[in-house]
């Protein structure tokens, strides 16, 4: 099975997640939002502390165009990651 490397930004800290490429199509946009989701389970998993800013970007570590790199509201992701009382309170801050 295909992987992908994807470096996750999001405030200070940056992490590297891979991907299993599913199905025939690859999906650039569905995969980078499955490797920000991991990266703020695992850096809450390592610190226990989120450190979050108002955006995550998730960038496949092969791919030389920068135009590639998928950029994301992170309250959303915090919901994909199940963290819906800190998504609510990151959107209330950056009201």
């Amino acid at each position: 099975m295909e992987q992908t490397l994807f470096v996750v930004t999001c405030g200070n800290w940056e992490k590297e997640i891979i991907v299993n490429k599913e199905g025939s199509e690859p999906n650039l946009f569905n995969d980078a939002n499955e490797a920000m989701t991991r990266a703020i389970e695992k850096h809450y998993n390592e610190t226990g502390e989120l450190q979050l800013a108002e955006f995550i970007t998730a960038k496949d570590k092969e791919d030389g165009d920068p135009y590639n790199t998928v950029v994301c509201l992170t309250a959303n992701v915090l919901r994909f990651a199940s963290k819906h009382k800190d998504a609510e309170e990151m959107e209330a801050f950056f009201e």
